[in-house]
């Protein structure tokens, strides 16, 4: 699910202090923010398909620019998404 400009706003503001910080990896300040939501999904080991529906995390990725270290953040945490029972 690709991100709206508000919905990108919206992650860009609660990811302030994440984006000004350092990767852990290369120390270097250059982020990128993916413009899409994706799902991971809950490991399942049954033959692939599935038959068992899985939990799906809906996860934003921001990404080193220099060395390509990923971080995950929940888009309901970061009021993108609602959470489903």
């Amino acid at each position: 699910m690709k991100l709206t400009p508000e919905q990108t706003q919206i992650v860009l503001k609660k990811l302030d202090i994440f984006f000004n910080s350092q990767c852990d990896c290369c120390k270097t300040r250059e982020w990128l923010l993916n413009d899409k939501i994706f799902e991971m999904r809950e490991f399942s080991n049954f033959p692939f398909p599935s038959p068992i529906i899985n939990t799906v995390f809906p996860v934003v990725i921001a990404t080193c620019k220099k060395c390509g270290d990923a971080h995950f953040f929940s888009a309901v945490l970061l009021g993108l998404l609602e959470k489903t029972p």
